[in-house]
């Protein structure tokens, strides 16, 4: 019983170690060259939200959920024009200057 109490509270330090720093946002996803307009990115999916100081900032997406030039559910097709976006909220961390996404659910409308 001792080990399997041992292993409980291993197992819930390393999840806790493992999210660490990840917290859900209220974002937009859009295109980083055509919305977001972040220097360097070619179409593909990035992620705009507040910043600490109440400003919008804009990242690009990074990680397992990214496929090709969209994400997780979210076709490039609806995000690549000027000013078009989808709300979701996202839940990640910054990391190298992108978003690294864990998890993103797109809200219905």
């Amino acid at each position: 019983m001792k080990k399997l109490t041992t292993l409980a509270l291993a197992f819930a330090f390393t999840a806790f170690i493992a999210l660490a720093g990840e917290k859900p946002v209220e974002a937009k996803i859009v295109c980083g060259k055509c919305t977001a307009k972040i220097a360097g990115a070619g179409c593909s999916a990035a992620v705009t939200m507040k910043g600490k100081d109440g400003k919008e900032v804009s990242y690009l997406l990074s990680g397992k959920l990214v496929k090709g030039k969209g994400c997780e559910g979210i076709g490039h097709g609806t995000i690549c024009k000027p000013g078009s976006s989808v709300a979701a909220h996202v839940t990640g961390k910054v990391v190298d200057g992108k978003f690294n996404a864990t998890k993103i659910v797109a809200k219905k409308k």
